[in-house]
């Protein structure tokens, strides 16, 4: 969990410090959008004045995946989200942090690796990027080993494991 929260608060940092006009969506799994809060805090990151100005927006990502809002199946709920937000802020670059270990806890493993396969495909204009985070046991226990390698290959160099 350590490494996972230094992962996301310095990413977080990262963004706010080199594109503050960027819109930073947090969606956290094992950690509480209170207890993300916390963690930014206390890394020198103004977590609570950044969402008042609309940079930051932490959302449960389990609250993301079964939202009814969404009107699409459960995997593309993301994928809508980040649509809904290329429209409603057309000039921003959108930076998401999901952890997706929640897709082990659903048994979607199979969406979820036709979401990371497709990722950039039929959407706009790519002014988003996204920092998909796993928890390594839950990694290995939602992806066969064939699986892994996919997913790995589908995202050439951009995986970093700790």
């Amino acid at each position: 969990m350590e490494s996972m929260r230094r992962v996301y608060s310095g990413y977080v940092k990262g963004q706010i410090e080199s594109q503050r006009e960027s819109i930073i969506v947090l969606l956290p799994y094992y950690d509480t959008t209170d207890k993300a809060r916390e963690i930014l805090e206390s890394r020198d990151i103004k977590a609570r004045e950044l969402e008042r100005q609309g940079s930051l927006v932490i959302i449960d990502i389990e609250k993301v995946i079964r939202s009814q809002y969404l009107e699409v199946p459960d995997i593309e709920r993301l994928r809508a989200l980040i649509t809904k937000l290329e429209d409603q802020y057309p000039n921003k670059t959108i930076f998401i942090i999901a952890d997706m270990s929640v897709f082990h806890h659903l048994k979607k493993a199979e969406e979820l690796i036709g979401y990371e396969k497709s990722l950039h495909r039929n959407i706009k204009v790519e002014k988003w990027k996204e920092l998909c985070l796993y928890h390594e046991r839950d990694f290995n226990l939602m992806f066969t080993k064939k699986e892994a390698e996919e997913l790995f290959e589908s995202h050439k160099d951009k995986v970093i494991q700790f």
